[in-house]
């Protein structure tokens, strides 16, 4: 909460320090599909868990397709370039991460572990529209800086046998830096201004840990302007 704090006064500190004329703002809103490459949903940032014998390996299906919604404002710098904070909510769909039995139970007691997890992202982001036209019909090119909470929320299936899965964090959350870069259109008929966006985003740019790999999506939104 406190960054977020800290990201609001430095934005209305630059809207003042800089002179930006208010009347320039407009305020937007978004949704559309959230396409995840396969480490969303590596909650834990390895293949192995540990386990009642030691190490196991795992086995984490592809995330599926998920959606987002999210706020953002335009204060115009000036001619081609707008000033875009935003915040958004993430979703995506539950995926499963599989353990083998355990080497120590028999075979006639063989029973798979299951680890479910659902996974949010909510990126906080600062950036800029460039625009190659802005006029009736806006084409813009996007840069971002984002500071991304990433939430996961776990559960175990088991079957008839406790696999105990030791783990000193068992709804693992952390927080990163990332980027987003894509291209936007825009559709001014004078009450609002419609828009579509297309982002490739990083999650984790900076702050990844030594097991961690690269955490992207890619979103397709619709929004409106006022």
């Amino acid at each position: 909460m406190k960054k977020i704090i800290s990201l609001l006064i430095l934005t209305f500190s630059f809207i003042i320090l800089t002179g930006i004329n208010l009347s320039a703002m407009s305020l937007g809103f978004n949704l559309g599909l959230s396409t995840p490459n396969n480490e969303i949903n590596n909650v834990y940032n390895s293949n192995k868990l540990l386990s009642t014998s030691g190490l196991l390996d795992t086995w984490r299906e592809g995330t599926k397709l998920g959606y987002h919604i999210g706020v953002r404002g335009r204060i115009g710098l000036s001619d081609n370039i707008d000033f875009v904070p935003g915040i958004a909510l993430h979703m995506f769909p539950v995926t499963e991460i599989k353990i083998p039995p355990d080497s120590l139970i028999t075979i006639t007691q063989m029973k798979q572990t299951i680890i479910k997890t659902k996974q949010n992202i909510v990126p906080i982001s600062a950036g800029v529209n460039f625009y190659i036209l802005k006029k009736f019909i806006g084409i813009y090119g996007i840069g971002e800086i984002t500071y991304n909470y990433i939430f996961s929320s776990v559960t175990v299936q088991k079957g008839d046998i406790d696999i105990p899965v030791a783990t000193s964090n068992p709804n693992p959350s952390n927080n990163r830096v990332g980027v987003g870069l894509g291209a936007g259109f825009d559709l001014d008929i004078k009450l609002v201004t419609l828009n579509a966006e297309a982002r490739y985003n990083i999650a984790n740019l900076i702050g990844q840990t030594s097991e961690e790999k690269t955490k992207s999506y890619v979103t397709f939104s619709l929004g409106v302007f006022f």
